[in-house]
């Protein structure tokens, strides 16, 4: 049967989206998988559950017989079908499963069976996940970075989510689904393997491309943590030890450029964006202060009011903002200050300060 787990079969799987079986149980896939794959197991997360314990209680080869007992008859028919259609759509895919071992290598056989012969990826995930956390630091190691750096508000992911093609970015929130902020959330974010994973598949891609026109790469300045989601210490080094662009833009126009991505975005209700928006205060009021933060929530309570006699094609009641005074002070009193002191702290060389305009000009985008 055929097995594979070179290196250059993991950057081509991880850089052209190469289709991947994955045979394990949900939840462990759910924990981390190689990006590509396809989860159809082979034990679900009960019918696992019930083989380890035999396992414990009774060794390998009777949990293997328990095994081979549970995924029979209509079981085994039903997800040999799942398999077999997977391979048909993608007929150049790997199977895997944790460690390359029996569950790969059962679903190997079963599909041979039936005339489909398939790669296997010798040390399945394990081998992936302990080569992708060291390709990671040798990818951090080795890029050519300029950090986009400035206070909260200055436009930092927007400036580079609009730069033209020819300028090599990497896009940390973007893997993280989250804006990097205790006001940032997105919704559900991937879990710390997976965005390590994502990480890991931005360096390869746009780093390939940055190497032939001898290009560096913008980045985003970030935290250790994006969310609940820690960057590898290889990447946050490297951040911390680059140039940096720094982005300054008016008060106003950072206070406007909060509301405009913040608040009134149509990813959902305002008055649940705001109800967030509060509980996210609440959360930071130990470096806030009580009162500063009992202001900024009745700030943010009064900010929206109705439009008398206004309703919308849906029925609903239209309302209107009359102040962003809360982002200001949020600016002001908590961001602000806790940015500055970290980059005075860190002393970085500051290759440019500006405007987005003025840099934009600067890196003749």
């Amino acid at each position: 049967m055929p097995t594979t787990n070179t290196v250059e079969n993991y950057i081509q799987i991880i850089t052209q989206d190469v289709p991947i079986l994955d045979v394990r149980a949900e939840t462990e896939f759910n924990d981390g998988a190689i990006p590509g794959s396809v989860n159809i197991p082979i034990l679900n997360d009960e019918e696992r559950r019930v083989v380890g314990i035999c396992y414990k209680q009774n060794g390998k080869e009777a949990a293997l017989d328990l095994g081979l007992k549970i995924v029979c008859g209509e079981n085994k028919n039903e997800k040999l079908e799942r398999w077999k259609q997977f391979f048909k759509k993608y007929p150049h895919a790997y199977l895997t499963c944790y460690r390359g071992g029996l569950r790969s290598q059962i679903t190997q056989q079963w599909l041979a069976e039936n005339n489909i012969v398939v790669p296997r990826l010798l040390n399945g995930y394990k081998g992936f996940r302990a080569w992708a956390i060291q390709q990671i630091d040798i990818e951090s190691q080795n890029a050519k970075v300029k950090v986009v750096s400035g206070t909260t508000g200055s436009g930092k992911t927007h400036f580079l989510r609009q730069c033209p093609q020819k300028i090599h970015i990497i896009d940390l929130e973007k893997q993280a689904n989250h804006r990097g902020s205790a006001f940032g959330s997105l919704g559900l974010q991937p879990s710390q393997a997976d965005f390590e994973h994502r990480v890991l598949k931005e360096f390869l891609t746009v780093s390939a491309r940055a190497g032939k026109t001898d290009q560096s790469i913008l980045i985003e300045d970030e935290s250790r943590l994006i969310g609940q989601r820690a960057l590898p210490l290889g990447v946050f080094n490297m951040i911390r030890s680059s140039s940096i662009l720094l982005l300054e833009e008016p008060l106003e126009s950072r206070v406007e450029h909060i509301f405009d991505n913040y608040v009134n975005s149509p990813i959902e209700p305002h008055e649940v964006t705001l109800g967030r928006y509060i509980q996210s205060t609440a959360s930071i009021s130990k470096k806030l202060g009580i009162e500063r933060t009992k202001e900024i929530i009745n700030d943010i309570q009064a900010c929206r009011v109705l439009i008398p006699g206004c309703v919308s094609p849906a029925g609903q009641t239209e309302f209107k903002f009359e102040n962003f005074k809360w982002i200001e002070k949020l600016l002001v009193w908590y961001y602000d200050p806790m940015y500055l002191g970290s980059l005075q702290k860190r002393n970085p060389r500051i290759e440019f300060r500006g405007t987005r305009v003025q840099l934009k000009d600067y890196l003749r985008c």
